[in-house]
Formats: structure tokens, C-alpha cells, sequence
């Protein structure tokens, strides 16, 4: 029997309790947001039955990819990137995780696709040649589905006259690399600019997570670019939605309409963000560490151990240091002005945080399906 056979025949009850054993890994908020910016993000979710996990993944990513249509990100080795984002947040049904892509996503950058009149970058169901004839002729695109995982299964299991593999595809996209593919029928060749603004948000459940997970295969690399968050989905009962409500009037904003588009307008200017000094310096502790356990693992003939995904660290740092400091603004009823374009360690160590916390849901996951 395959293993997507033994993933299919597993009881409701066995996903229940592997969705449970996930959630149950504590996670405090309030060392990835600033109070404020969480109170905000917690009363918006809790206003749209939905909760602050879902909310913050879908903010995070549309973030970031606003900011990759004109936004550079200088990495620590020192090397210009256009901080692309693959983000896929994990429950059960009727947890809001549509309400969660709306608010933070779907309802802001419809907005302003419209008031600036820009063309659609935003795609939801689509074919690998539909997805590469996309970024080839508008030069940008984001996949935004609540059911992401059939989405990205059925482009890496896609069979064409290409001949390229889907998965290899997306990871050279991720970095932003200059991508072309040759259909063989009629010698078309698709080209793809190097740093082309490209990024994926989507909500799904466990099965077809495992589903993916397990067409994936050897493509780790891929998997270990995807932020995979399973948060806390608890509903909020409708005395907390009208208590979230209640808040929300009392702010100058009520939504994230107007911060995707303050950020928007704040980047017309390309600009270039990197990291401080002792920023830069965390990362390169953390890869003298996983250099040591890797020459510590060959020594001994031992598997080696897995480098922790820090172009998605630096990433999602950005993410949160243009999200502290324009939705501080328009929170407090300030007009937004430009970040800073230096990057702190405290940010960076949020977003540690964050990352480590979703790779250890993701090596249970992936410990789970090697079991079955």
C-alpha cells in the first residue's frame, strides 16, 4: 500500500489527536508582537470569528509581499533578495480560516488593486504553464486559496511537456532566480525575470497537509520554505465578537485596509532593508552552530542534522518590523511614515520564535507520517 493510501485511510479521530498534540505546543504571542500591535490583531480576528494565529500568518505574508514589488532585503551574507513568502496555516473546519485570508489579504489587496488601479496579481486556482504565463506577462503574482494544499498538489504532481518539476520550480521562485521552461509541443519558451515579486498564502486541514507533505517526497527543500503554522483555533463565543467589535470602534482604524495600502504608498521608492550589526551577528552564530553539529554528524557517521531556514527568519523579520511600526502608527491615529530601514535583533528574535515554533510542528507532522 502507498503511503498517500495510508494517509487516506486514517480515522478522523487519529487527525483530531495529532491537531490537538500541535496546538498544545505553547506559544506566546507577546514574544512575536508588541501588546499593542497583538491586542489589535487578537480583537480584528476575534471580530471576524476567526482567531489571532490565522490572522497574523495571512498579515504577515500579504505584508511582505507588498513589500516585494518594489522592497529589497539584504541578507546577512550580504546579498540583495526579493523577500518572497510561502505561508500555509493548518485547522479544522468552521475555524474561520476563510475569514482570516479575507481580512488580512483577500479584502485589502482587492482594495488596493482597485484604488491604484494596478493589475491582478492575485491567483487562486491554477495551472503550472497558467502560473508561469502569469509571472512571465505581468511580472508578479499570490496565490491566495483556502484549500492551498490541493492547490500546490496538483502543480507538483503535474505532468506536462515541460518536463520540469513544479516543486523545483517554486523553490527557484522563492529566491527570486530567473526561471524559463520549454514546452516540447511547440517550442515555446516562458521566461521569468529574475526577482519577480511572487508568494503564497493559504488555509487547509491536516489531511490534505499530509497529503502534500507526502507527494513531496525527497523535495525538502521546498518543505523546509514553507511556514507551516498550526495555532490555537478556539471560536470566539459571540460576547467576545461583540467586545472585539466594540474595541475596534474606539481605534482610528478598524481594519487592515488602510495599513496595506499605507505600506503600499511607502515603498513607491524601492528601498533596501538590512540587518544590524548584531543582527547579522545572531545569524552567523546560528549557522557556525549548525556548521559544528554538521562536521559533528559527518565525524560520526551520523544523519545530518537540518539548517534552520533562515532566509525565512529574515523574512518574516521584515514582516514584522514594517507591520510594528505602520499599524503602531495608524493604530494610535498617527499619520504612517517610513520604517527604518535597519532591521534590529529583537525583531530578528521574534521571528525566531515564530519560525521554531512551526518547525516543530512540522517535524511531528513529519515524524507522524513516517510512522504510518
Amino acid at each position: 500500500m502507498s503511503k498517500l493510501s495510508r494517509v487516506a485511510e486514517q480515522r478522523q479521530e487519529t487527525w483530531a489527536q495529532l491537531h490537538h498534540r500541535l496546538i498544545t505546543i505553547p506559544l506566546d504571542y507577546s514574544s512575536v508582537l508588541s501588546r499593542d500591535t497583538y491586542d489589535f490583531v487578537r480583537h480584528v480576528a476575534e471580530s471576524m470569528s476567526t482567531n489571532a494565529g490565522y490572522v497574523l500568518s495571512s498579515l504577515l505574508t500579504s505584508t511582505v509581499f507588498v513589500l516585494s514589488l518594489s522592497a529589497k532585503l539584504t541578507t546577512f551574507k550580504g546579498f540583495d533578495s526579493v523577500p518572497n513568502l510561502y505561508t500555509i496555516f493548518v485547522g479544522p473546519s468552521g475555524t474561520g480560516k476563510w475569514q482570516a485570508i479575507k481580512s488580512a489579504a483577500s479584502s485589502p489587496l482587492n482594495h488596493l488593486i482597485q484604488d491604484k488601479e494596478l493589475a491582478s496579481f492575485l491567483v487562486k486556482v491554477v495551472s503550472l504553464s497558467g502560473l508561469m504565463e502569469k509571472l512571465s506577462d505581468e511580472k508578479t503574482a499570490f496565490i491566495l486559496s483556502s484549500d492551498i494544499c490541493n492547490v500546490l498538489y496538483k502543480l507538483i504532481q503535474t505532468e506536462d511537456d515541460s518536463c520540469r518539476d513544479a516543486s523545483v520550480l517554486l523553490y527557484e521562485l522563492f529566491y527570486g532566480e530567473r526561471v524559463s521552461m520549454t514546452y516540447a509541443t511547440d517550442q515555446e519558451r516562458i521566461m521569468i525575470p529574475k526577482g519577480t515579486p511572487f508568494s503564497i498564502l493559504g488555509a487547509t486541514h491536516l489531511q490534505s497537509l499530509a497529503k502534500l507533505v507526502v507527494a513531496m517526497g525527497h523535495r525538502r527543500k521546498l518543505l523546509d520554505r514553507l511556514v507551516i503554522f498550526t495555532p490555537e483555533c478556539y471560536l470566539p463565543t459571540p460576547d467576545v465578537r461583540e467586545q472585539a467589535k466594540d474595541y475596534l470602534a474606539g481605534k482610528p482604524v478598524h481594519s487592515f485596509e488602510g495599513f496595506i495600502s499605507a505600506v503600499y504608498d511607502l515603498h513607491v521608492t524601492p528601498k533596501c532593508y538590512k540587518f544590524t550589526t548584531s543582527a547579522n551577528e545572531l545569524m552567523a552564530e546560528l549557522e557556525t552552530d549548525f556548521i559544528a553539529k554538521l562536521n559533528e554528524a559527518i565525524r560520526s557517521g551520523s544523519p545530518p542534522p537540518r539548517a534552520k531556514p533562515i532566509d525565512v527568519v529574515q523574512r518574516i523579520a521584515l514582516g514584522l518590523h514594517v507591520i510594528e511600526h505602520v499599524l503602531g502608527q495608524l493604530t494610535s491615529g498617527v499619520a504612517p511614515t517610513s520604517p527604518a530601514l535597519e532591521i534590529h535583533r529583537d525583531v530578528l528574535e521574534r521571528a525566531l520564535t515564530l519560525v521554531n515554533h512551526c518547525e516543530i510542528q512540522k517535524d511531528i507532522l513529519v515524524e507522524f507520517l513516517g510512522s504510518i
